[in-house]
Formats: C-alpha cells, sequence, structure tokens
C-alpha cells in the first residue's frame, strides 16, 4: 500500500502519513467518527454508529471516491474522504467532503493538508467541485474550510435538529477549474 508522506506543520513531532483506508482500519475509523458525533457539532448521526456502518462505507469506497486515513507513528489519527454529491448524473463533477481528526491530532494542520491533497486528487478524476455540509455553529470547521479557499454557497435554515435545538447547515464548495 502506497503511503504519501505529508507536509508537516512548523513545530509538528512526528510525521504523518496519507493512504488508502483498509477494512483493517474501520475500528479506528469509528472511534474516531463517533468522538465527532459526541460533540453534536460535526456529522448529522444523532448517536454513535455500529462497526458494520463503517464497513459498509469502506465497502462503497472506489478509485474515483476513496476513503483516507492519516497515520502517525503507525497510529491512525483522521481519516477523510469524497462521495457523490446528491447522487445524480447531472452532479458527477461535484464530489462532498467529509474529514474527521481524533481530538489529540486536532489543531496541526492534518485537515488542511487533507484538503490540499484533495485538491489535486479530485482533478486527477476529472471532478470540478468540493463541496462540504457544515453546520453554522462549527466555527472550527468553517474556519478550516474558507482558509483553504471555501466560499458558502447556500444556507438550508433550521434543517438539522440537534439535542432539541434547531441549527443551520451551510453548504460550503470550491470550484477547482
Amino acid at each position: 500500500m502506497t503511503h504519501i508522506k505529508m507536509k508537516q506543520k512548523k513545530g509538528a513531532e512526528n510525521a504523518s502519513f496519507l493512504r488508502i483506508a483498509k477494512m483493517e482500519d474501520a475500528p479506528y475509523i469509528l472511534e474516531i467518527y463517533n468522538d465527532a458525533v459526541k460533540t453534536g457539532f460535526s456529522c448529522g448521526h444523532l448517536s454513535e454508529v455500529t462497526l458494520i456502518t463503517v464497513i459498509d462505507w469502506l465497502e462503497d469506497s472506489s478509485d474515483k471516491r476513496p476513503t483516507w486515513v492519516i497515520e502517525s507513528n503507525q497510529k491512525i489519527i483522521a481519516w477523510f474522504s469524497i462521495q457523490d454529491f446528491y447522487g445524480l448524473p447531472a452532479f458527477n463533477q461535484a464530489v462532498e467532503v467529509g474529514i474527521y481528526v481524533s481530538q489529540p491530532a486536532q489543531h496541526q494542520g492534518l485537515a488542511s493538508m487533507a484538503l490540499a491533497f484533495l485538491d489535486e486528487f479530485v482533478i486527477s478524476i476529472g471532478a470540478s467541485h468540493l463541496i462540504a455540509c457544515i453546520y453554522e455553529h462549527n466555527t472550527n470547521s468553517l474556519r478550516l474550510f474558507k482558509k483553504n479557499q471555501y466560499q458558502q454557497w447556500g444556507c438550508l435554515p433550521q434543517v438539522a435538529s440537534i439535542n432539541h435545538k434547531r441549527y443551520d447547515l451551510l453548504l460550503l464548495g470550491k470550484q477547482l477549474f
């Protein structure tokens, strides 16, 4: 399996590598994702997902819509993926981005490095648009994507309900060509 060394943020202690996720990575992806579920900030699930769900995600991955993991010291510290946006042929030029970083590895530049990698990868598969769906109250993710030249393309007002509170879902996008 090919490992791609990622550029390190100044002051980062250990080298990080990214590679295509394997089925054996499912428990680590599950742990990172379920930690995100608990925050109520970054995903649409209201309760933890199961290992079977993550295995389904990995089985649905393909050469043009893969899932990657980021490793440091042989430990998975983040994962990210792209998937079809809206699932209809008219939207084949657009992919939806998801990035999840373990709590201890956050704020080290890994998500920005993943987004930079995705810019190049998405062009290589002939897609032109990256889209991220982010809750308006997820200020860290909004900052991350805006820092990486994503713009707000839309707002679905009060469409999400988490813990009996309603939240806006923002659509952020980036057109590559």
